[in-house]
């Protein structure tokens, strides 16, 4: 089952960061900042711990929903599908208010929006056919307050002995939103593969459509990224695999995606074995050297320290973020986020760590001042998560 964030009791008296040749900032924090952090847990791939909770969350009415099709054939496609209630995805809506910090948890991926907050979630759909099993992580996307449309696998598309699809979010932005998939399959021949993927956020239920497209990184990024990807592509051809013939690896400019490392935004492509059989099962990541436009990523403040020196004062950090006013520095841990103002060139934390379910920021979006306490008036209503939700395995 799903672990969420809650409140810790640890002493944070040894957590203070010292800062390097930087200028000396305001000693309080800002008056009103709160940060919704959209989270995709995560478990171990080979955690059988894991695999047999969402065995388990199967059996569960509240959790899935079973119904049949019938096809033209006459044939029947029957169907257990996961309910909204079953979605591991969370937000986590951190508010600070004169130095106090309150927390507070919700299921599925609260994004603020141009009309208002919607909810994207997630939900996994077996199909079964006499010699055919499909399993496929989906998304569904609906404004906050109304109920979801779950999205399923197309009955009449279950053609394959076996077809599986793992998908996990790696960005969600008001507009756009990015996952890695692992899929495979078996139908005359086995194939599987990595992937990555953009697509607008308004075609969230429409990812498993084949007249839709993922987005390409050109429409995005640019024409120079474009050209930096056909580099990469000729030194992809370069790069050694024994496994998949001459061209080692190529990839494709609508195999790419964003996500957060390290105290910033990246885009990233993939790349794969370029030979015929399994080969996308051999791929590789390019970060691709770019800037990232205002329609993906509003600005935000660079860390107020480098990395390696974060990491001194935070031996377990595994990511970090900065608030637009470079007042306010979250440090994530595989278990904790620690929320600290930067007074006079130093970290001081704010209080107690929260507890957090392994898994990474996905979205992370900012309000200010009366903004923020509008923000915090509105998702204070909110229930939290359903307790039965469940945290995928990674994909592999």
């Amino acid at each position: 089952m799903s672990r969420i964030f809650g409140s810790a009791v640890l002493s944070l008296t040894a957590l203070t960061l010292v800062a390097q040749a930087r200028p000396p900032q305001q000693s309080h924090a800002p008056n009103s900042t709160g940060v919704l952090i959209g989270w995709s847990p995560q478990g171990d791939s080979a955690d059988p711990d894991a695999e047999k909770a969402l065995e388990e969350a199967k059996q569960d009415r509240e959790l899935t929903v079973p119904s049949e099709v019938t096809l033209p054939d006459g044939s029947k496609v029957s169907h257990l599908n996961q309910t909204a209630a079953a979605d591991p995805l969370l937000t986590a809506w951190i508010f600070v208010s004169e130095g106090k910090v309150t927390a507070r948890l919700m299921q599925h991926i609260i994004v603020p929006r141009r009309d208002g907050f919607w909810q994207l979630g997630s939900n996994t759909d077996t199909a079964q056919l006499e010699g055919a099993n499909y399993d496929e992580d989906l998304f569904w996307l609906a404004p906050l307050g109304q109920q979801p449309k779950l999205s399923t696998i197309k009955s009449d598309e279950v053609n394959c002995s076996t077809s599986t699809a793992r998908r996990d979010l790696t960005y969600v932005g008001p507009e756009y939103f990015g996952y890695s998939e692992f899929g495979s399959a078996e139908c005359a021949h086995y194939g599987e593969g990595h992937y990555y993927q953009m697509w607008p956020l308004s075609m969230a239920p429409s990812i498993n459509s084949p007249k839709d497209a993922p987005v390409d990184l050109g429409t995005l990024l640019g024409s120079a990224a474009v050209a930096q990807h056909r580099r990469i592509n000729r030194e992809a051809k370069r790069w050694p695999n024994s496994d998949c013939g001459e061209n080692a690896f190529e990839g494709e400019t609508t195999q790419w995606t964003v996500r957060h490392r390290q105290g910033r935004w990246e885009a990233v492509a993939k790349f794969h074995g370029s030979g015929a059989g399994i080969c996308d099962r051999y791929h590789q990541d390019a970060v691709l050297d770019v800037s990232l436009p205002r329609s993906l990523v509003a600005v935000q403040a660079p860390l107020p320290v480098t990395w390696k020196i974060l990491k001194g004062a935070f031996p377990d950090a595994v990511d970090a973020v900065t608030s637009p006013d470079a007042k306010l520095v979250i440090v994530f841990t595989a278990s904790q986020a620690i929320v600290a103002s930067v007074e006079a060139a130093a970290l001081r934390p704010l209080s107690p760590p929260i507890k957090i379910a392994p898994g990474k920021p996905v979205m992370l979006e900012w309000a200010v001042g009366a903004n923020a306490a509008r923000w915090n008036q509105v998702l204070s209503t909110l229930p939290p998560p359903n307790p039965k939700a469940t945290t995928r395995p990674a994909t592999q």
